[in-house]
């Protein structure tokens, strides 16, 4: 990766791309591997054009709330702050546009272990009626198995280019606008499972000794081939992570060539490279949301509060 911030990693790592397979005349070199990917602006400006898409982008100004009540993103913070992002209207705008990104695997096949990714994006400025429908969500990718990958960030940069293209903005004019406007888009956070989280937002795995991607709360082990200690809920001694321990966790990293000692900075911070650091705009730590499906309506933190 010759734009990979350490020094280690820029380094030609002569891996086999292709595969030399024999025709009927010659030989013919094929990928080893196929990413697809899917055009992201080419996506947004099909969606901008489809009769009825903005109008239904900007109900959300219109809804009732309660204060203290909590039914969708834009009664929190975050969509406040994007309203206006540093005292500059954004979300104001008609025309901008928020993002939700998930990346999941599943099994295309019946009685075999192969695993195939997948990443998506979701317009939030939809209705939460409309917004998971097929026909509005963006897939973004397809990542090739048969196993999951061990980094994805290969796979987020092409989505990363055109994240940081639709932050400057881009001129596009819908069939059903007599002009051009100026569309600008951002990503507002990651949604998925916890392993997927850890992976795309550049943290460790649950299972390691800095587990949680919100704290340093550290959950001991007391020796090889034991089990993580997860007692400790005084939240009042969990110290957050902020943004600036975030980046200076990366700086040491980047600036490390020794293999080991990288693991050694992984292991202490609880903290990998993610290509989602390149956006300007994108607080890795608050942008990442909770599993709530596993974790409340499936009763993962149920079970291990009883273990």
């Amino acid at each position: 990766y010759p734009n990979h911030p350490r020094k280690s990693r820029k380094a030609p790592c002569n891996a086999s791309l292709v595969k030399k397979i024999k025709s009927l005349s010659s030989y013919k070199l094929i990928p080893r591997k196929i990413y697809v990917y899917n055009n992201v602006i080419n996506s947004v400006k099909i969606l901008l054009s489809r009769p009825g898409f903005m109008q239904q982008c900007r109900i959300w100004k219109d809804r009732t709330f309660s204060k203290g009540v909590f039914t969708d993103i834009y009664d929190g913070c975050l969509w406040e702050d994007f309203t206006n992002f540093q005292s500059v209207p954004f979300l104001e705008f008609p025309h901008n546009l928020a993002f939700l990104l998930n990346v999941d695997w599943f099994q295309p096949f019946d009685h075999v272990q192969y695993s195939v990714g997948v990443i998506y994006l979701t317009i939030l400025n939809m209705p939460r009626y409309q917004r998971y429908k097929l026909e509005n969500i963006i897939v973004v990718g397809c990542i090739p198995g048969p196993n999951e990958p061990n980094n994805i960030n290969p796979y987020l940069e092409p989505l990363v280019d055109e994240l940081l293209t639709l932050w400057q903005g881009i001129i596009f004019k819908p069939e059903s606008y007599p002009y051009p406007v100026l569309v600008r888009g951002c990503l507002l956070g990651v949604a998925c499972d916890l392993p997927a989280t850890r992976k795309i937002c550049g943290f460790t795995g649950h299972a390691s000794t800095h587990g949680c991607s919100k704290c340093m709360k550290l959950f001991p082990c007391g020796g090889f081939g034991e089990k993580l200690d997860y007692s400790g809920y005084e939240r009042e001694a969990w110290i957050p992570r902020t943004l600036d321990m975030h980046f200076d966790a990366l700086h040491e990293l980047e600036e490390t060539t020794c293999h080991t000692q990288q693991e050694r900075i992984e292991k202490k911070y609880g903290v990998r490279f993610s290509a989602l650091v390149r956006l300007p705009y994108f607080n890795i730590i608050r942008q990442h949301v909770i599993d709530a499906m596993h974790n409340l309506y499936l009763g993962t933190a149920k079970h291990m509060i009883s273990i």
